[in-house]
């Protein structure tokens, strides 16, 4: 490698000039300008995919119950085998809305079975008033305190009153 530098006076003053640098034995090519990406061609076109049935849109409406409904125990004790008699009110009013009970059972709520003759109504007012049966668990009588609540919709999803707690001896 060569390398010079120089220092020159002029006229009594000192004037730095710059050193240079030569590297000697080696050439470096300048570098050729990026020519512009050739534009693809389009994709062929894929042959059509049968059509599949729309899903439906995820809609809190669809699957929230519509309403509430209140709870009133005909009484809070009840022996073994005799009916809970139950009343309250389906809202918004309307006639014909078919009200179940559920029971506590083991952590889960149960929907008690009903006859289909005796299936509770509510009034046209809303109003409604029927019997329920504490059903027995597969370890023998429900006895002590158990919790009911009536509910009205579907069973997956039910709008249901806050529960109550009945003695059953």
């Amino acid at each position: 490698m060569l390398v010079a530098a120089a220092g020159v006076a002029v006229g009594g003053a000192a004037v730095s000039v710059p050193s240079a640098v030569a590297t000697v034995g080696s050439f470096q090519a300048p570098q050729p300008k990026q020519s512009p990406q050739p534009k693809q061609s389009p994709q062929p076109k894929q042959s059509p995919q049968p059509k599949q049935s729309p899903q439906p849109e995820y809609s809190p409406s669809a699957i929230t119950p519509a309403g509430a409904i209140s709870l009133k125990l005909g009484s809070s004790q009840v022996s073994h085998g005799a009916p809970l008699l139950v009343s309250g009110q389906v809202r918004p009013a309307r006639a014909g809305v078919e009200v179940y009970g559920q029971q506590l059972m083991n952590g889960r709520w149960t929907t008690m079975i009903i006859e289909k003759d005796q299936a509770i109504r509510s009034q046209p007012d809303g109003g409604y008033h029927g019997q329920l049966q504490i059903a027995d668990t597969t370890n023998g009588p429900t006895e002590g305190k158990v919790q009911v609540r009536t509910c009205t919709g579907p069973f997956d999803n039910p709008a249901c009153s806050a529960p109550a707690t009945v003695t059953v001896s």
